[in-house]
């Protein structure tokens, strides 16, 4: 706000707004931007102010009523000084107003909601994050962003970071441990992390029943409409029209992200041993997660010879390049 020369006395009830600044450790100068008093004045009044524990402090904002928060709003000037002060303050409706499209978002996530953000972040921003796979697990999908892969705020243990160290150094691999290792865990973050980072590319999960596939890209599906970490550097990528919380609206065997060129075929789809299905889609990369069970034991050699013929003669010239886990 442009300072003004003020010739009557200050109003009472201004300087009582000040005094309730300063008692809440806001220095002069920010008290000054937002009222226009100049500083010798502001001292002259609040220099016998006791300051407040600095827990009890407040945002100088929430202290304004809506009235003058909004003639702040219409009379101060976008200068580089009032820009950097809304931004040290933490608006979010500064970042919202100053977010370009196509580009990340860098305000403070817990002060914009979840529909907020995915309305904003429509168009995807083409960001390749510089992190190892192992660090770009630990930012985006640990603590309580990680939930969406779990029952509860998950928390990656020495051997999942093995997993993932073992998968960016071999192409195809094959792992067998103990139950609940978390290899289904570690297989949907291979698959979330592979899906923003080059979304052009198709990808494929395959389990025992066609079941147990959906919920797996169900689980993924929530993150890429959920976690606001990766929304807010990688955009809203999910390819729907419709959209709230976690509610999605595609189909239960498949994920189809925003593209830069269409194409037929989904992001991500799911396969089950029980009855593969032909496909023509060419695949980056593709998951086998609890492929095997005691009822297609039970048949044994006939579920294999089937299995193996549509792996030889069908998947095994859609895979080209790919990695598989």
């Amino acid at each position: 706000m442009t300072p003004s020369k003020r010739t009557d006395p200050i109003p009472e009830e201004l300087v009582e707004r000040m005094r309730i600044m300063s008692a809440n450790r806001i220095s002069y100068k920010i008290i000054h931007e937002l009222t226009g008093v100049s500083s010798g004045s502001i001292s002259k009044y609040c220099k016998d102010v006791i300051k407040l524990p600095k827990q009890m402090c407040h945002n100088p904002f929430i202290l304004m009523s809506d009235e003058e928060m909004a003639k702040i709003y219409k009379d101060q000037q976008r200068t580089p000084e009032n820009m950097e002060l809304a931004k040290s303050l933490g608006n979010i409706d500064y970042f919202k107003e100053q977010y370009e499209e196509g580009t990340r978002f860098d305000g403070p996530l817990s002060k914009i909601s979840l529909f907020d953000l995915q309305e904003l972040m429509q168009e995807p921003t083409d960001y390749h994050s510089p992190l190892k796979i192992d660090q770009w697990m630990r930012y985006y999908l640990e603590g309580k962003e990680g939930a969406f892969l779990t029952k509860k705020p998950h928390l990656w243990c020495d051997l999942q970071i093995q997993m993932f160290d073992l998968h960016q150094e071999h192409k195809r691999i094959m792992i067998e441990t103990f139950r609940d290792a978390g290899k289904t865990m570690v297989a949907n973050g291979i698959l979330a992390r592979a899906i923003c980072e080059n979304r052009e590319n198709n990808y494929f999960i395959m389990s025992e029943t066609k079941t147990k596939a959906a919920k797996r890209i169900k689980q993924i599906g929530d993150v890429l409409v959920s976690n606001k970490k990766l929304i807010a550097d990688y955009g809203f990528l999910p390819n729907i029209k419709r959209f709230k919380g976690l509610k999605q609206s595609w189909k239960s065997d498949e994920i189809t992200v925003k593209r830069h060129f269409k194409q037929t075929d989904p992001s991500l789809m799911g396969f089950s041993t029980e009855s593969p299905a032909a496909t023509g889609a060419h695949f980056a990369g593709g998951v086998f997660d609890d492929v095997w069970s005691f009822s297609l034991e039970r048949n044994s050699m006939r579920n294999k010879e089937k299995f193996f013929g549509w792996y030889d003669g069908e998947l095994e010239g859609c895979l080209e390049d790919a990695w598989d886990f």
